[in-house]
């Protein structure tokens, strides 16, 4: 929720998909190359289709129409329409509410694109080996490489946050009582989203100046970006009683 004049108003929704098709394959598994060194990968692969589904935002983005209203109120293409009876009606104008379906079908369907959020290829590899000082110490190195596909923001599949791969890495000594590890996260500073998602933003208006651009003027539309934490490179200690 947003807030224009201190009133509440919808500045990003979330709807339901008509009907998806989803097909995939998913793999996991684990080997053991010695005693003191094992390797673990996953991989998914997901082929997921918008089957019937009609978006009005979709309309606005593809829709050669315009705006469809009775009244010549907004710049831009504008398709004129006639209100039900017992509005006043224009010869050769169509009925609004016959307009606005005929838009739809034409310029709405999403059928084919891929469902947003969700990328196709995630795949993951993990390493550990371990071993024992001569004092009886214990110690451990590991790291992991996580991959995630670019995925759609939304179900018009025209913007997307690109692929993202994640390095880890620790070492950690280990005794009967204590632990402590040295660990990094995210060593390679990826930055790439994590989710995008749209909203209106209402940021310095008022409610003329909202209203306005409701109808027909610039729609304060933004995209936020969740983004990920940056490199991480820390100590854990812990101790047992």
């Amino acid at each position: 929720m947003g807030s224009v004049n201190g009133a509440a108003v919808v500045n990003s929704f979330t709807a339901n998909i008509g009907a998806t098709e989803i097909k995939g394959l998913e793999l996991d598994g684990s080997f053991r190359i010695t005693e003191a060194w094992d390797v673990r990968g996953t991989f998914s692969f997901i082929d997921s289709k918008v089957k019937d589904f009609f978006d009005n935002n979709q309309v606005n983005l593809t829709s050669p129409n315009g705006r469809i209203q009775p009244n010549p109120s907004s710049s831009g293409p504008v398709l004129f329409c006639n209100n039900a009876p017992p509005a006043a009606q224009v010869p050769g104008r169509p009925a609004c509410a016959d307009a606005i379906a005929a838009d739809l079908a034409a310029y709405g369907g999403v059928d084919g694109n891929t469902q947003p959020r969700t990328p196709k290829v995630q795949a993951s590899l993990s390493s550990s080996y371990r071993g024992t000082f001569s004092n009886g110490l214990d110690w451990r190195v590991s790291g992991d490489v996580t991959y995630e596909g670019s995925k759609y923001g939304q179900v018009d599949n025209f913007n997307e946050t690109g692929a993202r791969t994640y390095v880890g890495a620790r070492v950690a000594l280990i005794s009967d009582h204590w632990d402590l590890t040295l660990w990094g996260k995210n060593l390679t500073d990826d930055d790439t989203p994590l989710d995008i998602l749209r909203w209106v933003d209402t940021r310095g208006l008022n409610a003329g100046t909202y209203f306005a651009a409701a109808n027909g003027g610039i729609t304060p539309r933004a995209f936020a970006l969740s983004l990920p934490r940056g490199r991480q490179i820390g100590v854990t200690a812990a101790y047992r009683f």
